[in-house]
């Protein structure tokens, strides 16, 4: 998966909301997971957002 950047705070939210998602799922792979990180440590606001869906799950 590879969730284009964004700037729009919606869509920073629907992107975290998609790698959550294929998280859940069970299907991530290796470099799946390798790009959660990269898009994670790409913008403070990336980080920000995964960090509240993290919380939502919960």
């Amino acid at each position: 998966m590879n969730p284009a950047p964004a700037s729009d705070p919606r869509q920073v939210a629907r992107a975290a909301a998609q790698w959550l998602a294929l998280l859940e799922s069970g299907t991530a792979s290796e470099g799946d997971q390798q790009g959660l990180q990269q898009w994670r440590e790409r913008c403070a606001s990336h980080e920000q957002a995964w960090q509240k869906a993290q919380m939502l799950r919960q």
